[in-house]
């Protein structure tokens, strides 16, 4: 059933070997002295990589995103600067690539239908940068800004590499091991933090995963913890893919080893999924199964039995992955603390609890101000960099700062455009994630029936990722740029390619 999508030891192996890198991140963490040799020995492989064949660079880059968070699991510091493997890997591949173009290689972007909204896109870029400039905004911040949108240069990179059905099978394959990584990563800090008991080892564990830019931990009820990355979003991509493979393909040559195997997977995606608690990321996904639904009904299956025995399927992996989390927590370690809890009423609180919520009221506190600012420039916006102080409830503002906060980077992802560039450039960024729909639904429509799940599945995963957006921002970051910029690979190696024929 997934033969076609991915090679299962390829994942395997990309899980192995990522779930080392993370190691050495942590080895590197505790003992300083030998970081910036982890660092050097990650870029020198990279480069290798990619001079053995660039999609294998490519490989590289998207691996670091699904697990890498901010991208700090390693870096250097240069000066003032501190250098981070992202950014390192950026530009060994960014440089490498721009080599082949000048060669006469990787233009297939530059014919594709994204080609005029990705300059137009770079448009409302630029308005925010010469705003900035004009306003006198200040240059760190200006710099720190526009830094997570200057990784659309790597669109080109993306579409060019990842131009066959072959590579799109290697990248997933590199995707699902990555994601296989970061679940394991996952459902470890877990364990660990609702089982350890030692203040010190507890310490550097989250200091290492809060410093490196993974993510957070928080103490929850019941002996839950909150384990939340910002890489977390690529497991809305694999699950979607996975769940319209399924759905479309379960009946044709499925042995009952492999659907074991996919049962287990799926749980341990799911389980990675839930214990994020991340309500936003929900919500997309919910967006984009309710969209899957309406066009499962419409396009794949009517009949009630059939849509019964789906459904059956669905809520138990659901059900096995609340089972996995209650375990984790509540297995009994020998000198170890454990739970006493059940995932199923963390979720029941999670989804029920209201506006006193922390992230929730300092979210609505700063919708007024953020709101009004626009108001004041709403044509070209105030420019990358620009500030807005509001009153916040986090916790972590309150104890460095006091009730009032400042901030340049702001939850309201849309608005945060808007703040930005104004309505102009707002429009044109509206007009390339419009021209990405479109082009996912033209080749849905045009492309063979044995490719239109991963197809969809990129298309669901892709509208998850725009509802994510509207409270809690990835496209003005890596991850979400790598993960719009995958999705829109997936779409043009299966579409029309000339403008013409795209109707732009």
């Amino acid at each position: 059933m997934f033969r076609a999508l991915l090679s299962h030891k390829v994942s395997i192996a990309v899980c192995l070997i990522l779930i080392v890198v993370e190691c050495l991140s942590f080895l590197g963490y505790v003992f300083d002295v030998v970081s910036g040799i982890f660092f050097a020995l990650n870029i020198l492989a990279v480069i290798v990589l990619a001079f053995w064949r660039f999609e294998f660079g490519v490989s590289a880059l998207l691996a670091e995103l699904v697990i890498g968070g901010k991208g700090y699991l390693f870096s250097v510091e240069m000066g003032d600067y501190t250098v981070s493997l992202r950014l390192g890997i950026f530009i060994v591949v960014f440089v490498l690539w721009l080599i082949q173009l000048i060669r006469g290689r990787q233009r297939l972007f530059f014919s594709s239908a994204l080609f005029r909204p990705w300059i137009a896109l770079f448009g409302a870029i630029l308005i925010g940068i010469v705003v900035a400039f004009i306003s006198g905004n200040q240059a760190k911040l200006l710099f720190l800004d526009v830094n997570g949108y200057l990784y659309f240069a790597m669109l080109p990179v993306f579409i060019g590499s990842i131009s066959s059905q072959q590579e799109i099978r290697r990248q997933f394959s590199v995707l699902v091991g990555g994601a296989y990584a970061l679940t394991v990563k996952t459902l470890f800090a877990l364990l660990f933090f609702s089982h350890e008991t030692t203040t010190g080892a507890i310490r550097i564990f989250y200091k290492w995963i809060r410093d490196t830019g993974v993510g957070e931990i928080v103490q929850l009820d019941f002996g839950f913890f909150r384990i939340f990355f910002q890489s977390h979003i690529f497991l809305v991509l694999v699950l979607s893919i996975f769940l319209t493979v399924f759905v479309m393909l379960r009946n044709k040559n499925t042995d009952k080893k492999e659907l074991i195997v996919s049962f287990l997977v799926a749980v341990s995606l799911l389980s990675a999924f839930i214990i994020s608690m991340s309500r936003s990321i929900w919500a997309g996904a919910a967006v984009g199964f309710f969209s899957f639904t309406i066009y499962y009904f419409f396009r794949i299956n009517n009949k009630f039995t059939d849509s019964l025995k789906l459904a059956g399927m669905l809520a138990l992996v659901g059900i096995g992955s609340i089972f996995l989390l209650t375990g984790i927590v509540n297995i009994q370690i020998p000198g170890r603390s454990g739970g006493g809890g059940s995932a199923a009423a963390l979720i029941r609180e999670r989804l029920t609890s209201g506006e006193e919520e922390v992230a929730v009221s300092s979210r609505l506190k700063l919708l007024t101000p953020l709101v009004q600012a626009i108001l004041e420039k709403p044509i070209f916006g105030h420019g990358f960099g620009a500030t807005l102080t509001y009153e916040t409830d986090d916790p972590r503002s309150i104890e460095t700062g006091g009730k009032v906060h400042t901030a340049y980077a702001f939850e309201w992802g849309y608005l945060d455009f808007v703040m930005k560039f104004g309505l102009v450039g707002l429009c044109a960024f509206v007009y390339f994630l419009w021209c990405v729909i479109r082009l996912g639904i033209l080749a849905l429509k045009k492309s063979g029936t044995e490719h239109v799940p991963i197809i969809l599945g990129a298309l669901l995963a892709y509208i998850a990722l725009l509802a994510v957006h509207i409270t809690t921002p990835y496209l003005n970051h890596p991850l979400g740029i790598g993960y719009l910029s995958l999705i829109a690979a997936i779409f043009i190696t299966h579409k029309p390619q000339s403008h013409r024929e795209y109707g732009t």
